[in-house]
């Protein structure tokens, strides 16, 4: 008896080892995945700030035809 609960043991200490490499594993590519979707985030902000500043080029250029 003693020596299948030793048993049992091994095999629970054995899973949760496992678990927990899995959950450290699960860990680092949740936070992979959120840097490159920050990453994304900035590049896409960036390249709305161009396009405001070509944009607002554009009107004033507009503003300067229509007032010449």
């Amino acid at each position: 008896m003693r020596q299948l609960c030793q048993s049992c043991t091994q095999d629970r200490t054995l899973f949760l080892q496992q678990l927990v490499v899995l959950a450290k594993k699960q860990k680092e590519c949740t936070q992979a995945w959120w840097e490159e979707d920050l990453a994304q985030e900035d590049r896409w902000q960036a390249e709305d700030l161009v396009f405001c500043a070509k944009l607002l080029a554009l009107k004033l250029k507009q503003i300067q035809v229509l007032w010449e």
